[in-house]
């Protein structure tokens, strides 16, 4: 996913004037606690009406031309990227507990999402199908993009057999769980009790492991 969209939330002039409803961070969609949530479950309808356009497109009265199905997957990630990368900053670096545990849940659930997205074939269809529509318009930067998109989806095994992609797709999720599982940990300082779905054993706790990993 792009960090242009990361940049652009983030970065203020130190000489801009002050305007209200200036949010976490200067992020303007956050100014309360129940925001979070709410921005992850925008973000899902969002992602989601772009995904059915995608695999659904018009009529073919007016069909999406090409340049349109790419640069609605990049809308896809920029939306993404948006949501996910302000929670993770939050899960990390927020003072209260509250809107850590709150952007940890935005962070897994949007987490899911791509994970979904990443091993949905109806859109690697779309992306793979594209390569015979470039032409013209076609930047060098399009044309990179579409490459890295089919790539990306081929690196997360979305051409293996149903079985093996599967169990891709289940690895990825442990090491999620885990991942989370620290950063909760570290953060708290204290014993956390994680789902622990390969049997691997143990505690996580802010310094240390108990039990093995």
């Amino acid at each position: 996913m792009s960090l242009r969209p990361l940049l652009r939330t983030f970065t203020t002039s130190p000489n801009a004037p002050k305007t209200k409803n200036v949010g976490l961070y200067g992020m303007s969609k956050i100014l309360t606690l129940s925001d979070i949530s709410k921005t992850s479950e925008s973000s899902k309808i969002a992602v989601q009406n772009l995904v059915n356009t995608l695999k659904s497109p018009p009529s073919t009265s007016s069909p999406l031309t090409p340049l349109t199905t790419l640069r609605r997957l990049d809308e896809i990630s920029r939306i993404i990227c948006l949501t996910i990368d302000p929670s993770e900053l939050l899960r990390n670096t927020h003072h209260s507990p509250n809107y850590r545990t709150s952007a940890c849940s935005t962070f897994t659930e949007i987490g899911n999402l791509i994970d979904g997205l990443n091993a949905d074939v109806g859109i690697y269809d779309v992306a793979k199908n594209l390569e015979g529509g470039v032409g013209e318009g076609w930047g060098k930067e399009e044309r990179r993009m579409l490459k890295a998109v089919v790539r990306e989806y081929e690196m997360d095994g979305i051409n293996l057999p149903t079985s093996s992609r599967n169990l891709a797709q289940s690895l990825k999720g442990m090491i999620t769980v885990l991942e989370t599982s620290y950063t909760s940990n570290a953060g708290e300082g204290e014993f956390f009790k994680y789902h622990d779905p390969a049997g691997m054993g143990g505690r996580i706790f802010g310094d240390g492991v108990e039990g093995g990993i």
